[in-house]
């Protein structure tokens, strides 16, 4: 299983910190507060840059933050921090999935996909302004150990959803080149498919493309070719999972699809230079 007690933990060990239960969490956070490895998120979370920069990797696409600018990552997506200036600071919220599910929110899947295209979005000053006051009412709801807490956060983060919704679906790129629209088709699909689907020929079939088109857009557009993006997320879960999770070798085999143990030592050895095992001891 994923280690969602570890997360928690790690948010329960920073300075500044606020939480209802295991589900609802504020905290300040710096440079040295980040993991140095792949994590599967299990936690909505939204990071408010206050200062510096943080450039990271969300389902492989590179994100670079700033002040100023949200970071919003989903459950069970991938994360990766790449570089964390010195004075970087952020005020991070999270929420665990069954506090989340309860706000009422009409979450749809254009908004999950606008927020998987795009996780960074530019706040305009009063927006910034509101998430601050959010965290501050947050912090001062709490700390008052006021009657019905859970219910007040939960009508107060609906709140805040529905109004920064807007900013989230207007941030959708438009007017992409077609060579731009099929390649994030193909990156969409990677994503969801790569346990099963490990061949260009097969996206392409499924884009009417040929294979070799498929892989000279995706090439042009991104600087890799289609079979380095298949190849690089099933990597990312790997890794992910053999550091997050208490899953053996076999089950991790197992959900990436591989037909045997063996298949995807030598995959992984492959790609990274370790078996699974060494690099799990290296962590």
């Amino acid at each position: 299983m994923i280690r969602n007690e570890a997360i928690i933990s790690r948010f329960q060990s920073v300075e500044n910190i606020v939480g209802l239960d295991k589900d609802l969490f504020v905290v300040e956070i710096g440079k040295t507060d980040f993991p140095n490895k792949p994590i599967l998120n299990s936690l909505y979370q939204c990071c408010i840059g206050i200062s510096g920069n943080c450039i990271s990797r969300v389902n492989l696409i590179e994100i670079s933050q700033s002040a100023g600018s949200i970071a919003i990552t989903l459950p069970n997506q991938f994360v990766e921090i790449q570089n964390v200036s010195d004075d970087y600071k952020a005020i991070l919220i999270a929420m665990s999935p069954d506090f989340f599910d309860k706000l009422g929110f009409q979450y749809s899947f254009q908004t999950a996909n606008a927020i998987s295209i795009n996780p960074i979005i530019t706040l305009s000053e009063k927006e910034f302004e509101a998430l601050i006051k959010y965290t501050e009412m947050v912090r001062n709801i709490l700390a008052r150990k006021r009657p019905y807490a859970r219910e007040i956060l939960r009508h107060l983060t609906a709140a805040l959803l529905y109004s920064m919704a807007d900013s989230i679906i207007k941030a959708l790129p438009s007017n992409m080149s077609r060579e731009e629209t099929l390649t994030q088709n193909f990156l969409e699909l990677v994503s969801k498919n790569y346990h099963e689907c490990r061949k260009v020929t097969e996206y392409a079939l499924r884009l009417g493309l040929t294979p070799g088109y498929l892989s000279s857009i995706v090439k042009t557009i991104t600087q890799k070719s289609a079979a380095e993006w298949i190849d690089e997320y099933v990597m990312l879960e790997a890794k992910a999972l053999l550091a997050s999770s208490d899953l053996t070798v076999q089950q991790i085999c197992h959900r990436l699809n591989f037909p045997n143990q063996s298949f995807f030592g030598k995959y992984f050895k492959r790609h990274s230079g370790l078996s699974p095992r060494q690099y799990r001891q290296n962590l």
